[in-house]
């Protein structure tokens, strides 16, 4: 409690106005009022204390009740004097109390300096009531002011429910992620562009409330605490209530193309939107690959092309290096995260010439460079999706070697971040994917540019992975030898069922291939991997569906994958006996060529 006169001060005053009353206790009738004038005093003065000392007063609020304090000490003071002249007039030792009391009996009116002091008691005792109401008054209101800020958080809250119960993906802190990196003026063409303002060409009203007929469906959903989700008659339904309550509605709808087409579901959605528009005033603004049924949907509409021009990407260039060749603008075609990789290539060049000889460089180059050129290739080449631990042994392979060195693995939550947000890791499935199929379907459709030899790549990748001498032993005799094997060499079960597919497409390969095909064992135990998994589940007891003295060799593998320069070499080379037949669980022998 502070009030800048000091806390010793209003103790002073506490204690005095209690002397005082005690000095009232054996007054005779003529003094009564003043007397109760002095106990109401004290007690507001005790009812100011305790307010004080739970209140923050301000600096004006300090000063009245310095001022306050001061009134009531003075006039007490000056009271307790008064009282003192009157007791001396018969004094007496230990008998004052008898006496005193019979000469104030013989007193029969109140003198006009207690009638003053008792005004100037009354006065203060108002005043400090007044006091002590304006802080109530500011501390409701305080407390108003924190129950309606509660009221507007729980109000908060309520709509982040109710749009999570509509919606659970959280689609904000990804936008907020992508909002940052972006640069300023980034896609303004679109926003400016004619096709654009004749959409908008209305006022937007924020709605900062949740519409009574949403609050509704939601009570009906969570009645008798089923906490069911709504159906789509309902959610139809509701959003037909909500936009005949407004003048005019827009609605966003972002990759249509990405809308499920089982059992009708982006059908059904196109033809409610449409139905939506016709009865009430709806603009309708909708993002779509080029899809025939989505297209012949919209037709007759205002269409346009959307796509990073070059323009937003010298932008982020720019805000990246503030000279760089044009080469970069144009190699990227487009693509912002290719950008941002050919750049973060520089980020080891510390000095001007070293960053020079580094543009330099990526001017020769069409292909992605780095550690994230080789993620991209493998994810964009693979023929299923890998998870993490097979990337991560496809990386770490060393051509040309027959061990594989586990120091030579990459930390692959760095691999990713790497790639700059080009590649995602499904948390459930592990499964390590380029972050947007279209993403996925660029990369395909440009595979020879940016990733010339990646099928050569993979092809040596995978042939040197199954050529390790861990494999040199041949068969795996039982279910649980063969699954030990595929734990711990995550990659194997995806080099022998694929390594042919890519091998296929890169013919140049063909005697990396045939020293494979010819090493005997390691082939035995390629093709029990590759039959277990093409034609049993583990767990059968079946040892992976192949006969240990089957009699596999290289030339069953060739013509398993359509190898035909490779089948002529083996079979010019008279190395293999092309009419070898090999023994398979679930049918008779068979020969290469049969």
């Amino acid at each position: 409690m502070s009030f800048g006169f000091g806390v010793g001060d209003f103790i002073a005053v506490l204690e005095l106005v209690n002397k005082v009353r005690k000095d009232f206790q054996s007054a005779p009738s003529q003094f009564q009022d003043i007397s109760n004038e002095v106990k109401s005093l004290s007690i507001v003065l005790s009812d100011v204390e305790v307010t004080v000392s739970e209140t923050e007063l301000d600096e004006f609020q300090r000063l009245d009740l310095q001022h306050l304090v001061s009134s009531c000490r003075d006039v007490l003071e000056t009271l307790e004097e008064t009282l003192g002249k009157y007791r001396d007039l018969h004094p007496g030792n230990g008998k004052l109390r008898s006496r005193g009391k019979k000469v104030w009996k013989r007193v029969n009116w109140e003198p006009d300096d207690i009638r003053e002091q008792r005004e100037r008691i009354t006065l203060n005792t108002t005043l400090l009531n007044t006091f002590i109401g304006g802080i109530s008054s500011q501390t409701i209101y305080a407390i108003k002011h924190g129950v309606d800020r509660l009221n507007i958080q729980q109000d908060n809250e309520q709509r982040l429910k109710t749009l999570d119960w509509l919606t659970p993906p959280d689609y904000g802190t990804q936008q907020q992620d992508v909002i940052i990196r972006r640069q300023p003026g980034t896609g303004k063409w679109l926003l400016d562009s004619k096709e654009y303002q004749n959409w908008l060409s209305s006022s937007i009203q924020h709605l900062d409330w949740t519409p009574d007929d949403v609050k509704a469906l939601k009570k009906e959903c969570n009645k008798d605490n089923s906490s069911r989700r709504p159906s789509l008659d309902e959610l139809l339904q509701t959003l037909q209530s909500v936009a005949d309550g407004f003048s005019r509605v827009f609605i966003v709808v972002d990759a249509l193309d990405e809308c499920q087409v089982s059992d009708g579901c982006r059908a059904r959605l196109l033809s409610e939107l449409l139905k939506l528009q016709a009865t009430c005033r709806v603009n309708i603004f909708a993002t779509s690959r080029f899809v025939p049924d989505v297209f012949d949907t919209f037709r007759g509409t205002t269409m346009l092309e959307i796509r990073e021009s070059n323009e937003d990407v010298e932008k982020y260039v720019n805000g990246r290096i503030e000279h760089f060749p044009r080469f970069v603008r144009q190699t990227v075609d487009g693509m912002f995260l290719l950008a941002k990789i050919f750049l973060d290539s520089l980020d080891d060049k510390l000095t001007p010439k070293l960053i020079r000889s580094g543009l330099k460089d990526l001017g020769k180059q069409s292909q992605v460079p780095g550690e994230d050129g080789k993620v991209l290739a493998w994810i964009t080449c693979a023929k299923r999706p890998l998870t993490q631990s097979e990337l991560q042994h496809a990386l770490a392979v060393e051509v040309g070697t027959l061990q594989f060195d586990q120091d030579n693995l990459l930390d692959m939550q760095g691999t990713v971040a790497a790639c700059c947000g080009l590649v995602t890791v499904d948390n459930e499935s592990n499964i390590i994917r380029l972050v947007h199929y279209i993403t996925q379907e660029y990369f395909e459709q440009t595979q020879a540019k940016w990733f010339p030899s990646a099928e050569a790549d993979i092809v040596l990748a995978c042939i040197t992975y199954l050529s390790y001498d861990v494999f040199g032993t041949g068969y795996c005799y039982g279910d649980n030898e063969l699954i030990k094997r595929l734990r711990s060499k995550p990659l194997y079960d995806y080099a022998t069922q694929h390594w042919g597919h890519h091998a296929r497409k890169a013919p140049a390969m063909k005697e990396e291939i045939i020293e494979f095909l010819e090493s005997g064992r390691k082939v035995e135990a390629a093709c029990q991997a590759l039959l277990c998994s093409t034609r049993y589940e583990l767990g059968s007891g079946t040892g992976g569906g192949t006969d240990p003295n089957g009699g596999l060799i290289g030339i069953h593998l060739a013509a398993y994958f359509d190898l035909d320069t490779v089948m002529k070499s083996l079979l010019e080379s008279g190395s293999m006996d092309p009419n070898s037949a090999a023994s398979f669980k679930w049918q008779g022998d068979m020969a290469p060529l049969s």
